[in-house]
């Protein structure tokens, strides 16, 4: 009978064992893979074996198996091409590795330069000191090395966290204060090993003999023993979870634990037992987002490698056999985990990073490493079944990307098997990966999606893609991550909160979208200052020592934000992508076209800040229909004119559902929703046009148009009177084509009464006070569908307001000649409205204190002046549309 083997290691024995037979002892036997399906139908896919199929492995073993299982195209659940484990070394071996160290002077040089003297008067082995600077992370394919520094003080540690994006000693881990002495395994198919090590200046001879005391002879070879030490310093300290807290989190993060509170067990096994019903997905009709144990033990081998605790590890493992329970022992068969192509790869990744720990016995490691193989052959199936590319494609969606990089993650791992049948496998991996990070993808800043961090998706892929492969991030053009990078900092507001525009979830947190940006500080061969200011404070101001699925860890080179700050008071403008435009929006001038549109008066939480959309549109993916809208509107700590988060409606828990029926707009967002029939019309201009915009001293205008929208020409003028209002002003024409009705919809947090002249918002003490002029009839109403601020606001997340969230619509008059709204938004800390708003002709009046210099502001149409008390706007019924524009009107 023909057996697929492995070799195990001496201490158990020297016997060959079946692959089949251990799969038995754990209680596992062999099932098959069927064709894939979509993530969100959730029917098996891999399922028990036929009788015919059960028949022949009984008869002829697994050359049996494989050969009828070739014959209808399917293969198994494990894989059965792993016939081995790799090699497992876990020591720097001496007499062939190199020292890698900064400059002389540095004091970590003259730290390698007594190590170098140490290892000498220990083993009789002399090590060569290259410089940092001048060596790249190509040495580990060809010796084992010993790093001083982390990345933000060794560039060869920097190249090298970049390129096998796992290592994570940097300018923040472990920190000032702190010290890290660890080896590195599993970096690269050439088996090599590394060992590095970081210190603040005061525990650098700590940290040296801790070096020092693993070097020793091992079987007759001079060696650094494997070492795990980290000593965190105090901000990690004070940010990184102990166990307990870590673990605490855990059940929350499964849907189907969410609405309880479920305690944690101490016990790892208990625990993982208890995380494993998060693989259920309950089913079509249930359809429970069903991949958290999946992230959850990527986040347990990172907690693993920056704190050294075993409970981490152990738990790793334990998840990764919850998996294989998942897959194999599931009645009726195991369906494809939701997104399991976006985390795949990191799976693997730090599988490959930490099987040679003793924690994975030789059997471990051949039924997880054939799983995770298979997940591959699954994840492959399932991207070219249902995401296809076009190896010359000018763009890429993150679906495509997501599964690209988990494919280049298995195709690196899975090549080390020395045998034809997974080699065969990797190269297909790495085939489609090269396929989808191809094309025009890297020439572009804004892909096919119009949605915070799903923008930034593609970039962080591509960036791990080109760093991965050794092309490092120059595969971009020139400038294109550092545009990417600032798109980030854009639509982040003053609390240093990423603005939900399109399908992005409401976070309180500051954001955590700030791989791109550090990244492009790494691309610039100049970092720029204003990039690395960011990024220090998003870190400053949450310190995050666990990264999400789409950073890069390790590459951190600065502690704090630095000194240069990005300038304010001014428009913050981000032009549209002119290949973007070309793919979606050829026929629409280029001039005139913008993305995003933002205005902020500083960095703190009392700031003035203003995000206005450009683009969007049904036809864009993920995003949503407001634009020419405000998606969100801060001043004096409060958040008051927000979006509606990602969309899916409160309530729902079937992730298809949730998806496909979310509330993209234009109801629910600060926009113009047209109407016919009392039904809202859903087919909106992709593109606004950004007229004018401009700035005198504090006083600031913009005027955005959408053409053409449901048979409208739609002008919304923005004044801002920074740190005092903005008034808007809306100006339609076209009342006699497809919209026979609609409004001017404003939704906002707070407590809504009506006062003299309006409505006022309260948020505990602070107060939005929303004005209008125009003579439009006005309703208000309640904004109870967003799942998103349901959930910020019932935990408190934002303690200023409660669900639902207000609504003010303001019925369009439609008319055939030009209408006009005028609407003032002034956040003060008083119950009284403190300025009044009027309109008479062509002029709006703000009455109140308005601060500044006098001031005349002329821009076409558009005059506006600035007294002590008095703002005033002069402006015709509709703008001066440019020949190129007036085509695209009504």
């Amino acid at each position: 009978m023909a057996l697929a083997t492995c070799r195990l290691d001496r201490e158990q024995g020297e016997q060959d064992v079946n692959l089949d037979e251990i799969l038995r002892s754990r209680g596992y036997a062999f099932r098959r893979h069927l064709e894939e399906v979509g993530w969100t139908q959730r029917q098996p896919t891999v399922v028990d074996l036929t009788e015919a199929q059960r028949e022949a492995l009984a008869r002829d073993g697994l050359a049996g198996l494989r050969r009828v299982l070739a014959e209808d195209g399917s293969y198994t659940f494990p894989a059965l091409e792993i016939t081995e484990p790799l090699p497992v070394r876990r020591q720097v071996q001496l007499r062939s590795a190199a020292v890698v160290a900064p400059a002389p002077g540095n004091p970590l040089r003259q730290l390698a330069d007594r190590f170098v003297a140490g290892v000498a008067a220990r083993v009789g082995v002399t090590l060569p000191v290259l410089d940092a600077d001048a060596t790249g992370w190509e040495i580990l394919q060809s010796r084992d090395v010993v790093l001083f520094g982390g990345a933000h003080d060794n560039a060869c540690a920097l190249a090298m966290a970049l390129r096998y994006q796992t290592l994570y000693l940097d300018a923040t881990l472990p920190g000032d204060g702190g010290w890290a002495v660890t080896t590195l395994t599993g970096l690269d198919p050439a088996g090599t090993v590394a060992v590095q090590l970081t210190a603040s200046p005061e525990h650098l001879d700590a940290a040296l003999d801790k070096l020092l005391a693993a070097v020793t002879v091992i079987d007759g070879a001079a060696v650094v023993d494997h070492v795990h030490t980290i000593v965190p310093g105090a901000l990690m300290r004070a940010h990184f979870p102990n166990w307990e807290q870590f673990t605490g989190a855990m059940p929350s993060r499964l849907p189907q634990l969410k609405e309880q509170p479920v305690e944690a067990p101490q016990d790892v096994e208990a625990l993982a037992d208890l995380l494993a019903i998060g693989l259920d997905s309950g089913g079509k009709e249930v359809n429970h987002y069903n991949v958290a144990p999946l992230d959850i033990a990527v986040t347990c081998a990172q907690y693993f490698l920056r704190s050294a605790e075993p409970r981490a590890l152990e738990l790793f493992r334990a998840l990764l056999f919850r998996m294989a329970d998942y897959y194999l022992k599931t009645p009726g068969g195991a369906s494809y985990p939701a997104d399991l192509d976006f985390r795949l790869g990191h799976l693997i990744l730090y599988f490959a990073r930490l099987e040679s720990e003793p924690a994975f016995s030789v059997e471990d490691r051949l039924i997880l490493g054939n799983l995770l193989l298979a997940c591959s052959r699954s994840v492959l199936d399932y991207n070219i079944r249902h995401w296809p590319v076009e190896a010359d494609g000018r763009t890429r969606h993150n679906h495509q990307t997501f599964a690209g990089r988990s494919l280049l993650y298995a195709a690196d791992y899975f090549m080390r098997y020395a045998m034809n049948g997974s080699n065969g496998l990797a190269e297909s991996f790495r085939l489609r990966a090269d396929a989808i990070f191809s094309g025009g993808m890297f020439s572009r800043f804004k892909q096919k999606e119009n949605a915070n961090h799903y923008e930034h998706y593609a970039y962080e892929h591509g960036s791990s893609y080109g760093a991965f492969t050794g092309q490092g991030l120059d595969i971009f053009r020139a400038g294109i991550l550092r545009r990417t990078a600032e798109r980030t900092l854009i639509v982040c507001d003053n609390f240093f909160r990423g603005v939900d525009y399109g399908d992005a979830s409401v976070s309180m947190a500051p954001s955590s979208d700030d791989a791109v940006a550090v990244l492009a500080t790494c691309a610039q061969a100049q970092p720029d200052p204003v990039l690395e200011w960011f990024t220090g404070e998003l870190f400053q101001r949450s310190p995050r020592y666990i990264p999400g699925h789409g950073s890069i860890p390790g590459i951190r080179r600065t502690r704090g934000g630095g000194e240069v700050r990005p300038l304010t008071g001014g428009w913050e403008l981000l032009p549209l992508d002119p290949e973007f435009m070309a793919d979606y929006a050829p026929d629409f001038p280029r001039l005139y076209a913008f993305d995003k549109l933002a205005f902020r008066t500083g960095w703190e939480p009392d700031d003035h800040y203003l995000l206005f959309e450009g683009v969007g549109g049904a036809s864009i993916s993920h995003a949503h229909l407001e634009v020419n809208g405000i998606v969100r509107l801060n001043h004096l700590g409060r958040h008051w004119l927000v979006s509606n988060g990602y969309g899916r409606q409160a309530g729902l828990t079937n992730v298809a559902e949730s998806f496909s029926s979310r509330v993209r707009g234009p109801e629910d967002h600060n926009t113009l929703v047209p109407t016919q029939g009392g039904q809202i019309l859903r087919t909106q201009p992709m593109c606004a046009a950004l007229l004018q915009h401009g700035a005198n001293n504090d006083v600031l205008y913009a005027t955005g148009a959408l053409l053409d929208y449901s048979g409208l020409d739609w002008y919304r003028t923005l004044v801002v009177l920074a740190g005092r209002f903005v008034l808007v002003i809306d100006r339609l024409s076209g009342g006699d084509g497809e919209a026979d009705g609609g409004h001017i919809e404003w939704q906002a947090l707070g407590e809504l009464a009506a006062q003299e002249g309006g409505f006022v918002l309260a948020q505990q003490g602070v107060y939005l006070h929303l004005l209008s002029s125009g003579g439009w009839p006005v309703e208000t109403g309640v904004a109870d569908r967003s799942a998103d601020w349901k959930r910020v606001l019932d935990s408190g997340a934002y303690p200023y307001a409660s669900f639902p969230l207000r609504k003010v619509m303001c019925r369009l008059p439609l008319t055939d000649a030009p209408m006009r709204l005028c609407t003032l938004l002034a956040a003060t800390r008083h119950p009284d409205p403190t300025h009044a708003v009027s309109t008479a002709a062509d002029t709006v009046r703000v009455e109140g204190d308005c601060g500044g210099p006098e001031l005349t502001i002329t821009d076409g149409d558009l005059t506006i002046q600035r007294t002590r008390d008095v703002l005033q706007v002069e402006c015709a019924g509709v703008p001066y549309l440019p020949p190129e524009l007036r085509r695209l009107a009504r």
